[in-house]
């Protein structure tokens, strides 16, 4: 295998606020400070207190406004627009409907909204206190959650969406003339708005297609920040070890192998979202296998997910584990929607992908991390990979 050329960094998105979510009034009477008054988007750009902007002209902050559509699409149309825009900064002040819509964007992991604060104190589905997960990775995954596509780029300009009693103040007397305020952000900001914070490691094995044509290949992947201590991983590298890749040209291609080990997958699967529509843009993808917690089988099974989008590559699996010692068995349920996972992007890309899992890695206790995996039971999920592999790049 050879290290491919494709795009392999990508931002996580999440930095600590450092600054004051206080706004400084200029009015005719003098100066007045409203604090906790705003929250600034995440992405947004970031601005130093003592230069006041005049307010409500043309040439200062433009006049409060709405958001009408908080669909994911009319967030990610939004940020487009912002991603461009003119003004020297921009006052939101939403409906109930924009702002329930953009919380996920809002957050800090020192500085979490109230909504935030609600669903991580919220009980199981048991009734019982939940362990609090690591904040950064969950806002990461909220906010993975509410945009479509790889998620918004850093902003041009200061964007803040003002608490109700902010915007109530400017209606009433004396007028505003000016506004100052500061939007700094911690040092992992400088990351992520470079387009950094997170590390894919892509290698492959392609044979030369006819011209004018991308590349049929397969894509085996497994998550390398993954909590179980990347049993997929060792899985992965112990199915495909001395595995045999057809370079021979031919009338028609047999497919290449890409072989991906993710970052970001506790962070809402940001690895796989960033470097998907990458494979799909240089390579014809035909099938995706990842696998994932695979260090504690139990009950002689594994679960194959995607089933409902990918049910030919699902029957494939099925069949590569027969004579194993381990069966398939299926999810609990059978969603419409893509299962949540690093193989679910692919599936709204409209190619076949699966994951293959043994579950979490062992019972914890609250607040603690998985087990460490089990080589035994690693080494239980190779052969029935290697075959659904060998049987993929043969087709």
């Amino acid at each position: 295998l050879v290290k491919l050329d494709v795009p392999t960094e990508f931002p996580l998105g999440v930095a600590d606020l450092l600054s004051k979510r206080d706004l400084i009034l200029t009015t005719a009477n003098g100066t007045e400070v409203l604090p906790n008054a705003f929250r600034p988007l995440f992405n947004s750009a970031e601005r130093d207190l003592g230069t006041p902007l005049p307010f409500g002209t043309a040439e200062g902050v433009p006049l409060p406004g709405r958001i009408p559509d908080t669909s994911p699409e009319g967030l990610a149309r939004f940020f487009r627009q912002l991603a461009t825009a003119s003004p020297t900064a921009l006052f939101v002040i939403p409906s109930a409907a924009a702002r329930e819509g953009l919380a996920p964007f809002l957050d800090a992991p020192n500085d979490l909204t109230p909504t935030a604060e609600a669903e991580l104190g919220a009980p199981g589905l048991d009734g019982k206190p939940r362990p609090r997960p690591d904040v950064r990775a969950w806002i990461s995954a909220r906010r993975a959650r509410a945009v479509a596509g790889p998620g918004p780029t850093a902003l041009a300009l200061p964007v803040l969406l003002l608490e109700d009693a902010t915007y109530d103040r400017f209606d009433r007397a004396p007028a505003v003339t000016a506004v100052d305020f500061a939007v700094k952000f911690g040092p992992e900001r400088a990351a992520w708005a470079a387009g950094k914070g997170g590390t894919n490691v892509v290698y492959g094995r392609i044979p030369p297609p006819p011209a004018d044509i991308r590349p049929p290949v397969v894509v085996v992947s497994a998550s390398y920040d993954a909590r179980d201590g990347g049993s997929g991983v060792a899985c992965v590298l112990a199915a495909l070890e001395g595995l045999a890749v057809d370079l021979h040209p031919g009338p028609t291609p047999k497919p290449g192998l890409i072989v991906c080990f993710l970052d970001g997958s506790e962070h809402g699967h940001l690895g796989s979202r960033a470097l998907a529509p990458a494979l799909l843009e240089r390579y014809d993808v035909k099938a995706v296998v990842h696998v994932d917690r695979v260090g504690r089988v139990r009950d002689d099974a594994v679960t194959v997910l995607g089933r409902a989008q990918a049910p030919d590559l699902a029957a494939r699996a099925d069949a590569a584990f027969e004579g194993t010692g381990l069966h398939v068995t299926r999810a609990s349920h059978e969603p419409a929607a893509a299962e949540p996972g690093d193989h679910a992007i692919y599936g709204t890309l409209s190619v076949p992908a699966i994951a293959i899992t043994a579950g979490a890695s062992a019972p914890q206790a609250p607040g603690t991390a998985d087990a460490s995996p089990d080589a035994s039971g690693v080494a239980r999920v190779v052969p029935g990979l290697r075959k659904l592999v060998m049987r993929l790049l043969s087709e």
